[in-house]
């Protein structure tokens, strides 16, 4: 069948084995449903690594799926809908899991990364609406250790969004 693009996407995105696994066995789920018929592999592969992060709280930069699957956020996201449909999986990434990778990626020790978490829990009370990526960059910025100029890098959020957001936190 098609694994060589199911394994280039993988590799590119070096997907813990867990992701990896559960992902393919998706991406079988969905050529046995016959669910890629008029639709590029590398989409219905994105949208299965989506699913399966989410399902096991691995957070993934979108940013590098969309170039390994070589396609545009809103090409992944109309797969992503259409084999969720089929398998009406539910799943979300909690915000610690954010801040975990937030802090990696920043560099920031264990002690900044225990004090984002702290921040979470008042973060998750006034900005109940907002996304889990949103909520833990605003707090990873409480913590006092990094700017809005890295924290919009490593979120994929705006500056702007940002500032709007933790002056909500603040009133």
């Amino acid at each position: 069948m098609s694994y060589p693009v199911f394994n280039s996407v993988a590799n590119e995105l070096s997907l813990p084995r867990s992701v990896r696994y559960c992902s393919f066995n998706l991406y079988q789920e969905c050529l046995g449903m016959r669910l890629s018929q008029g639709r590029r592999l590398e989409l219905i592969v994105g949208a299965c690594v989506i699913l399966c992060s989410k399902l096991l709280d691995y957070p993934i930069n979108l940013k590098r799926l969309c170039s390994a699957c070589d396609c545009s956020k809103s090409d992944l996201f109309r797969n992503l809908r259409f084999i969720n449909k089929f398998l009406k999986l539910k799943a979300l990434i909690s915000p610690e899991a954010y801040v975990s990778r937030y802090c990696y990626e920043l560099g920031l020790s264990e002690d900044d990364k225990t004090l984002a978490l702290k921040k979470l829990k008042r973060v998750n009370e006034v900005l109940i609406n907002k996304s889990s990526s949103t909520r833990a960059a605003v707090s990873v910025y409480l913590a006092g250790r990094a700017s809005y100029r890295k924290l919009s890098r490593v979120s994929g959020l705006s500056k702007t969004h940002l500032n709007n957001c933790v002056k909500k936190v603040f009133n």
